[in-house]
Formats: structure tokens, sequence, C-alpha cells
């Protein structure tokens, strides 16, 4: 009787396109974190000084909202592409 050699395990690709396909957990994760922040940061904002989200946008907070973005993004790939 012969057995057949164990399969080799396939290895998971760390490419970064790779990393956003739809079929990773990775875009649910960084959308996720992304919205989290943004709300409490909202909210934040509003309790604070009584600003809606609209006069938020319209005083200047975009280079902060897309810095934000950038960040998180970024530290929510790294452990992925550490692996």
């Amino acid at each position: 009787m012969t057995t057949s050699p164990p399969q080799p395990t396939p290895k998971v690709s760390i490419n970064f396109f790779d990393l956003l396909a739809f079929s990773r957990p990775t875009l649910e994760g960084i959308n996720g974190r992304l919205a989290m922040i943004v709300f409490v940061a909202t909210m934040e904002m509003e309790l604070s000084d009584g600003q809606d989200v609209f006069a938020q946008i319209s005083n200047g907070e975009i280079p902060w909202f897309l810095g934000t973005n950038i960040v998180l993004s970024l530290a929510s790939l790294i452990p992925n592409l550490i692996c």
C-alpha cells in the first residue's frame, strides 16, 4: 500500500492589491474602524462646540478627516503586510 505525500499548504499572498480583495476581511475592518472614529469625533465636536457636521466641514476640518483616514487605513494594513 502506498501513501501519497502530504500536500503543501498554499502560501497566503501579501500583495497589496490582494489584501484589498473582496474575499479578504481587510476592507471591512478598515471601513468599520473609520466609521467608528468619524462618528465619535463628529459627536464630540458637536457636543463640545455645538457645530453640526456641515459646519465642521465648512470650517476646514477636511484635512484632519483625510489625514485620519490615511493613518488608520495604513495602520489596519500593517499587520496583514507583516505576516
